[in-house]
């Protein structure tokens, strides 16, 4: 008897490669630009402000490369299958990094590039931030979560989640411990993710802190992007 795989099971398949196809063609055409400023990496996971943070890097004229990307999802793909030469490779194009899979790769980022520096938003809580993650995920599954999160659905799986949330912010503490010129922490519900303390970090322009507002992005409002991006 022949046997068909159901939409959804196809789409798992389908759009990784689409999404690595597109991703290939841009970074083949792409000029490492003359000129970097020293790197930034947003450790921070999903829902805790990364968007935020590297759109406001982008607006101090920061080379940024986040999720908006679509070589993202490239990355993304090919760190979950054990792969770190294209991450490595695309450094090469930008001086700020946001987004999965950024997170997990901080410790061969740190040996890369001595002068960069590295932060870690946060939550004021594991349960506030499985709460906006219940929300993010609930949009639609998305299997590399599972290599990130260990899950890839709610409900049901709330302590796994909060477990990698909490050993992800363990981990990077530690391994910054005798680091901290190159390290800070930002909580969003704190108020910490603003221009004064991005500017500690990051260049300003004039060494001024800017006078429009931080930006504010990814909110709950604005998850209506389409199923095509989560790919």
């Amino acid at each position: 008897m022949a046997r068909y795989s159901s939409p959804t099971r196809r789409s798992w398949l389908i759009a990784p490669l689409i999404v690595c196809f597109i991703a290939l063609l841009i970074h083949r055409f792409a000029q490492p630009p003359e000129t970097l400023r020293p790197k930034i990496f947003v450790l921070g996971l999903s829902k805790t402000g990364t968007t935020s943070i590297g759109d406001a890097l982008e607006r101090l004229g920061y080379r940024r490369l986040g999720w908006r990307d679509i070589r993202s999802r490239h990355l993304v793909h090919t760190w979950a299958n054990g792969g770190c030469d294209s991450l490595i490779d695309i450094t090469q194009y930008y001086d700020a990094f946001e987004d999965l899979p950024w997170p997990f790769v901080y410790k061969e980022m740190a040996d890369l590039y001595p002068e960069a520096k590295f932060v870690l938003s946060l939550r004021k809580d594991e349960e506030t931030w499985l709460r906006s993650m219940s929300i993010h995920v609930g949009r639609g599954r998305w299997l590399p979560y599972t290599y990130f999160y260990g899950a890839d659905t709610f409900p049901g799986n709330e302590h796994i989640m909060r477990e990698s949330y909490r050993n992800h912010s363990q981990n990077v503490r530690s391994y910054f411990a005798d680091k901290k010129d190159r390290f800070m922490e930002m909580s969003i519900d704190d108020g910490d993710i603003n221009w004064d303390v991005l500017c500690q970090v990051a260049i300003c322009p004039g060494g001024k802190v800017p006078a429009t507002s931080f930006p504010t992005a990814n909110t709950a409002a604005s998850w209506n992007t389409g199923w095509f991006l989560n790919q």
